[in-house]
């Protein structure tokens, strides 16, 4: 304010000055009229014209002197009057000093606060709304401040029903479907999805190099449900090729003491008996054989599947193994045994069947 008063007094001087530098001036006075006598009178020529002479110049600058006085009147006037603009002018410049300061003042005191209420008070609502844009541009609105109200840029996106082509080094829109989704590539730490999901639906594409060897895909299964064909399991070498093993997790008891066949485990569809292993133990002597066959006691299409074993009172035999290994029946049979006498004998088998 003090600054802005002495700049306007330094005005109101220098237009002053001006004013008076530029008034007319006034006309000189006549040389003044002697009259010689004594020693000096024979220096007069022709005195009477000369005070003639002198009396005109005295009457023209009479009426020089009232001229200049008519125009140093106009130029007092016309002084007093800008004088008087100038003090209008002053006035309205400590107005709006005034003014100034107070709208300052409230924009001064909302930058630390941007909420609505703090532009709110003094200066043109334009120009607050304004100045509330460009601030709010440059540094932004606080974490944790009211989304309502709020005003300032926006970033824009190009909409697109495609992903579209960039160039290096070139200024480009940030890219959105049509759906309103941002397009971005996830590199790390990206969440939203989980990997492994069992429908590809569900599942985030992968891409697989064109020199990538095959991955094998292992299936997998719910406890007690079918093997896959290709599930991955230990392997063992069957006749030079590669087999599963099958574990026996059955045991089938038998005492019998009738001759000849006897169901032990009956046919189940189309399923096969593998026996993994068996124990025998005669009661005396007798002769017992493991056979299969379908229909009653295995008696169409009965094969053998053991020698006749000879068993003595008290004596037997037992064959076991961790895996099938190839004893066993066919498709849609049944296992029984086979005793060469009416001797009882105990055991059990150890089996699977599917």
């Amino acid at each position: 304010m003090d600054t802005t008063m002495k700049r306007i007094q330094t005005a109101t001087l220098a237009l002053g000055l001006a004013l008076l530098l530029s008034a007319p001036s006034f006309a000189a006075s006549p040389a003044p009229v002697e009259l010689y006598q004594g020693n000096r009178a024979a220096s007069v020529t022709n005195p009477v014209p000369t005070t003639e002479s002198n009396s005109s110049a005295i009457a023209g600058s009479g009426a020089s002197t009232a001229t200049n006085t008519g125009n140093t009147a106009a130029s007092t006037a016309t002084i007093a009057t800008n004088t008087s603009a100038i003090a209008t002018s002053t006035a309205n410049t400590a107005a709006n000093t005034s003014s100034s300061a107070t709208a300052l003042a409230a924009i001064e005191a909302a930058l630390g606060n941007q909420a609505d209420g703090a532009w709110a008070g003094s200066g043109n609502a334009d120009e607050i709304q304004l100045l509330k844009a460009i601030y709010n541009v440059a540094l932004g609105y606080p974490a944790g401040s009211t989304t309502a109200g709020q005003s300032g840029a926006l970033v824009m996106g190009a909409v697109t029903t495609v992903p579209p082509s960039y160039t290096t080094a070139q200024t480009s829109p940030l890219s959105l479907d049509t759906a309103g989704n941002l397009r971005v590539t996830c590199i790390s730490g990206c969440s939203g999805t989980t990997l492994g999901q069992a429908l590809m639906a569900a599942s985030l594409p992968v891409a697989i190099a064109s020199n990538q060897s095959p991955v094998p895909t292992v299936p997998s299964s719910s406890t007690g449900a079918a093997v896959p064909n290709t599930a991955r399991a230990e392997g063992l070498n069957v006749d030079g090729n590669l087999a599963i093993p099958i574990a026996c997790t059955h045991y089938q008891r038998f005492n019998d003491a009738a001759a000849g066949l006897t169901q032990i485990i009956a046919a189940s569809g189309s399923t096969k008996i593998y026996i993994c292993g068996f124990e025998m133990f005669g009661t005396g002597a007798v002769t017992a054989q493991l056979e299969y066959g379908a229909g009653s006691n295995c008696g169409t299409g009965t094969t053998a599947i053991t020698d006749a074993f000879a068993l003595t009172a008290q004596n037997g035999l037992v064959s076991r193994a961790s895996y099938y290994q190839g004893m066993g029946g066919a498709a849609s049979n049944a296992l029984c045994l086979n005793l060469g006498g009416a001797v009882a004998v105990q055991g059990g088998i150890y089996y699977a069947q599917f």
